[in-house]
Protein backbone atom coordinates (compact mmCIF):
# COMPACT_ATOMS: atom_id res chain seq x y z
CA UNK A 1 0.00 0.00 0.00
CA UNK A 2 1.18 3.80 -0.82
CA UNK A 3 0.41 6.12 0.51
CA UNK A 4 1.18 9.98 -0.40
CA UNK A 5 1.07 13.05 1.71
CA UNK A 6 0.80 16.18 0.00
CA UNK A 7 2.51 18.45 2.66
CA UNK A 8 4.25 20.94 0.00
CA UNK A 9 0.34 22.18 -0.15
CA UNK A 10 0.05 22.00 3.15
CA UNK A 11 3.14 23.63 5.10
CA UNK A 12 5.63 24.07 1.75
CA UNK A 13 7.61 21.26 2.16
CA UNK A 14 7.81 18.97 -0.87
CA UNK A 15 5.58 15.57 -1.80
CA UNK A 16 6.48 12.38 0.63
CA UNK A 17 5.12 8.82 -0.26
CA UNK A 18 6.06 6.08 1.65
CA UNK A 19 5.10 2.69 2.27
CA UNK A 20 2.93 1.35 4.48
CA UNK A 21 1.79 -2.36 5.55
CA UNK A 22 -2.01 -2.73 4.98
CA UNK A 23 -4.74 -3.40 8.13
CA UNK A 24 -5.27 -6.19 6.61
CA UNK A 25 -1.69 -8.15 6.78
CA UNK A 26 -0.99 -6.27 10.14
CA UNK A 27 -4.40 -7.94 11.28
CA UNK A 28 -3.30 -11.42 10.13
CA UNK A 29 -0.30 -11.41 11.82
CA UNK A 30 -1.74 -10.53 15.26
CA UNK A 31 -4.20 -12.84 14.54
CA UNK A 32 -1.80 -16.15 13.87
CA UNK A 33 0.58 -14.39 16.96
CA UNK A 34 -2.10 -14.08 19.44
CA UNK A 35 -3.48 -18.24 18.77
CA UNK A 36 0.32 -18.93 19.11
CA UNK A 37 1.51 -17.16 21.68
CA UNK A 38 -1.74 -18.08 23.96
CA UNK A 39 -0.85 -21.88 23.16
CA UNK A 40 2.54 -21.00 24.77
CA UNK A 41 1.77 -19.04 27.64
CA UNK A 42 2.76 -21.38 30.16
CA UNK A 43 6.36 -21.95 28.41
CA UNK A 44 6.77 -18.20 27.87
CA UNK A 45 5.49 -15.42 29.33
CA UNK A 46 4.88 -12.50 27.00
CA UNK A 47 3.62 -9.31 28.94
CA UNK A 48 2.24 -7.54 26.10
CA UNK A 49 0.57 -10.67 24.42
CA UNK A 50 -2.90 -8.43 24.62
CA UNK A 51 -1.55 -6.07 22.15
CA UNK A 52 -2.55 -8.32 19.66
CA UNK A 53 -6.13 -8.20 21.12
CA UNK A 54 -6.37 -4.43 21.74
CA UNK A 55 -5.13 -4.24 18.12
CA UNK A 56 -7.43 -7.07 16.05
CA UNK A 57 -10.51 -4.83 18.24
CA UNK A 58 -9.48 -1.65 16.81
CA UNK A 59 -8.81 -3.68 13.03
CA UNK A 60 -12.43 -5.58 12.98
CA UNK A 61 -14.27 -3.22 10.82
CA UNK A 62 -11.28 -3.24 8.34
CA UNK A 63 -10.23 -6.77 8.18
CA UNK A 64 -13.10 -8.91 7.56
CA UNK A 65 -12.77 -9.71 3.85
CA UNK A 66 -11.70 -12.19 1.83
CA UNK A 67 -8.05 -10.45 1.67
CA UNK A 68 -7.84 -11.24 5.54
CA UNK A 69 -8.54 -14.83 5.40
CA UNK A 70 -5.81 -15.25 2.49
CA UNK A 71 -3.20 -13.57 5.13
CA UNK A 72 -4.36 -15.06 7.65
CA UNK A 73 -3.95 -18.50 6.27
CA UNK A 74 -0.71 -17.36 5.03
CA UNK A 75 0.50 -16.23 8.75
CA UNK A 76 -0.91 -19.51 10.17
CA UNK A 77 0.94 -22.09 7.94
CA UNK A 78 4.28 -19.95 8.84
CA UNK A 79 3.51 -19.35 12.65
CA UNK A 80 2.42 -23.41 12.61
CA UNK A 81 4.63 -24.88 15.40
CA UNK A 82 5.88 -21.75 16.47
CA UNK A 83 7.75 -21.78 19.82
CA UNK A 84 6.73 -25.16 20.58
CA UNK A 85 3.11 -24.10 19.61
CA UNK A 86 0.61 -26.93 18.84
CA UNK A 87 1.03 -27.43 14.84
CA UNK A 88 -1.78 -29.89 14.61
CA UNK A 89 -4.59 -28.05 14.96
CA UNK A 90 -6.44 -26.89 12.31
CA UNK A 91 -6.72 -22.60 11.70
CA UNK A 92 -10.21 -22.85 12.72
CA UNK A 93 -10.05 -24.91 15.89
CA UNK A 94 -6.59 -22.94 16.82
CA UNK A 95 -8.67 -19.79 16.50
CA UNK A 96 -11.50 -21.44 18.70
CA UNK A 97 -9.26 -23.02 21.42
CA UNK A 98 -7.69 -19.61 21.80
CA UNK A 99 -11.17 -17.79 21.93
CA UNK A 100 -12.15 -20.01 24.83
CA UNK A 101 -8.74 -19.55 27.03
CA UNK A 102 -9.33 -15.95 26.35
CA UNK A 103 -13.01 -16.08 27.96
CA UNK A 104 -12.36 -18.79 30.60
CA UNK A 105 -8.79 -17.40 32.25
CA UNK A 106 -9.92 -14.24 34.14
CA UNK A 107 -6.11 -13.75 34.73
CA UNK A 108 -6.24 -12.24 30.51
CA UNK A 109 -8.08 -9.62 31.60
CA UNK A 110 -5.75 -8.33 34.26
CA UNK A 111 -2.86 -8.63 31.79
CA UNK A 112 -5.39 -6.74 28.91
CA UNK A 113 -5.78 -3.59 31.54
CA UNK A 114 -2.59 -3.85 32.63
CA UNK A 115 -1.49 -3.09 28.93
CA UNK A 116 -4.06 -0.54 27.63
CA UNK A 117 -3.34 1.42 31.62
CA UNK A 118 0.49 1.03 30.34
CA UNK A 119 0.12 2.12 26.80
CA UNK A 120 -2.74 3.33 25.41
CA UNK A 121 -3.33 7.28 25.18
CA UNK A 122 -7.27 6.89 24.31
CA UNK A 123 -9.33 9.05 26.83
CA UNK A 124 -11.21 6.67 29.17
CA UNK A 125 -14.27 6.78 26.90
CA UNK A 126 -12.26 5.69 23.84
CA UNK A 127 -10.06 3.03 25.35
CA UNK A 128 -11.37 -0.17 24.29
CA UNK A 129 -12.10 -2.53 27.36
CA UNK A 130 -11.09 -6.34 27.40
CA UNK A 131 -14.92 -7.18 27.30
CA UNK A 132 -15.21 -5.25 23.57
CA UNK A 133 -11.71 -6.41 22.12
CA UNK A 134 -13.10 -9.84 23.55
CA UNK A 135 -16.84 -9.29 21.75
CA UNK A 136 -14.44 -8.18 18.36
CA UNK A 137 -12.37 -11.29 18.36
CA UNK A 138 -15.24 -13.42 18.59
CA UNK A 139 -16.53 -11.67 15.62
CA UNK A 140 -13.55 -12.29 13.57
CA UNK A 141 -13.02 -15.93 15.04
CA UNK A 142 -16.68 -16.31 13.68
CA UNK A 143 -15.84 -14.74 10.20
CA UNK A 144 -12.81 -16.99 9.80
CA UNK A 145 -14.33 -20.12 10.66
CA UNK A 146 -16.99 -19.19 7.83
CA UNK A 147 -14.92 -18.46 5.19
CA UNK A 148 -12.61 -21.67 6.08
CA UNK A 149 -15.62 -24.12 5.59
Amino acid sequence: MRVSVDREKIEGYPAVKTNCISPVEIGANKFSALMWRIDIKDKFNDPNLMRHLHDLSALEQQIKNNDFINAVKYSFELDKGRCGSNKELSLGNFAAITLQKLKENAEYAKEYKRFVDAMSYASDDETIRFSDALISYEKIVTFVRSELD
